[in-house]
């Protein structure tokens, strides 16, 4: 289950890359490097008690490196390279340190930009690719940005679990986290409570997800891009072969820039962001 929340946070993280298109939240050059402070946490219900085997909480260090173009079956794409160091506390395997590292492809079209792609290896114990293919691309964000028009991301699976999410652009928002104060930031609200399939936990268990739902908010500065994310995503299970047992498990995620390099100078940025 921690691996199906650091991926819904890729999947639903949309690092800039937007070609020769106009790119004021979206800026792509590559070199650009951006640091990020992450926490996440996970609680775990069965037949409505707390399993404290089941709840944990993490700190995490993202440093992300835009790359440049690239290629990915057979299309042109802009990858992002991002490397993840978790401190995770709790759960059945206790206070454990996590790394690792992801290859995210995306692509740009006239209607939005897409993505097609994420590759990742986990460190801590040695080379474990997993890789998904997104068929069709989500489409993380729509073009041209019109407020309050809504659309389809696209199904994100993940093993045998599948959500289906809708995304809207609400508006502008001044924002602060650690890396400063942004102006006229994008907010974007993703959601979705069409959560489906099966995965396995609770001592080996199969789990049916029977319900759930979606949420994360996104803020983009004009000028450098993804500045903090919030995200909750709530699954409910039920055993098939044992109907007495049900459960809920909630993911909760925060993500804030702490520092960028490569783009312009923190003043200079500042600057960018402020400008209407």
């Amino acid at each position: 289950m921690r691996r199906l929340l650091v991926f819904l946070g890729i999947a639903l993280l949309v690092s800039p890359a937007l070609a020769q298109q106009k790119v004021e939240y979206f800026p792509i050059k590559a070199g650009v490097k951006k640091h990020y402070l992450a926490t996440r946490s996970q609680s775990t219900l069965v037949d409505g008690k707390k399993v404290e085997s089941g709840n944990f909480a993490t700190k995490s260090e993202i440093f992300e490196e835009m790359a440049g173009t690239s290629r990915i079956f057979g299309k042109e794409a802009f990858l992002v390279r991002a490397t993840r160091k978790d401190s995770v506390a709790g759960g059945s395997a206790g206070a454990q340190n996590v790394a690792s590292k992801t290859e995210s492809y995306y692509q740009v079209k006239p209607d939005g930009i897409f993505l097609l792609a994420n590759f990742r290896d986990y460190l801590s114990s040695g080379p474990l690719p997993e890789s998904t293919h997104f068929e069709p691309p989500l489409q993380v964000i729509k073009l041209p940005v019109v407020y309050g028009k809504g659309w389809k991301v696209g199904p994100m699976k993940f093993q045998e679990v599948t959500v289906n999410p809708e995304a809207t652009i609400e508006g502008k928002e001044d924002v602060t986290v650690p890396a400063g104060t942004f102006k006229n930031c994008l907010k974007v609200k993703t959601a979705s409570s069409d959560v489906r399939g099966t995965f396995q936990g609770m001592g080996g268990v199969v789990m049916q997800v029977t319900g759930g739902k979606l949420l994360n908010t996104s803020w983009y500065a004009p000028g450098v891009g993804l500045v903090k994310q919030e995200a909750m995503t709530q699954f409910l299970l039920a055993a098939p072969n044992r109907p007495e047992l049900k459960a809920e498990i909630v993911f909760n995620q925060a993500q804030q820039l702490t520092k960028i390099e490569g783009l312009e100078s923190g003043k200079e940025a500042k600057k960018t962001v402020g400008a209407k």
